[in-house]
């Protein structure tokens, strides 16, 4: 059931900006969409048991820009039935994700792909 309350922009807290700034300047992925778009995906894996509240989302993007298709809404929508506000779903995960791997860099005063991944090559 779709929401009309639901949001219509995708934002990211002035703290989460930061991290995300650095994590563009690995040049990992295209654009800051992309970033938290991974950000957003890493927090639905490995974010589960980690708890993170936030206010203040800055306006980033239009949610229309930022899931075009649609595709996100309908993966929430598969993954979280009980929400029916995706797109406020889609920002705080995303924030979270952000949070998460700022978590990452802050520890290790840098960020690998591979190990926040867990990934063994």
């Amino acid at each position: 059931m779709e929401n009309t309350n639901d949001k219509t922009t995708i934002g990211l807290t002035n703290e989460n900006k930061i991290i995300l700034e650095r994590i563009k300047e690995k040049n990992y992925f295209k654009d800051e969409m992309d970033i938290a778009k991974f950000a957003m995906s890493y927090a639905i894996i490995y974010g589960e048991d980690e708890v993170y509240t936030a206010s203040g989302y800055g306006t980033k993007w239009n949610v229309g820009t930022f899931d075009n298709g649609n595709k996100l809404r309908t993966l929430l929508s598969v993954l979280m039935p009980e929400n029916n506000e995706p797109y406020r779903q889609i920002e705080e995960l995303s924030n979270k994700g952000l949070f998460l791997i700022g978590k990452h860099i802050e520890k290790n005063n840098d960020l690998f792909i591979e190990e926040i991944l867990n990934i063994k090559f």
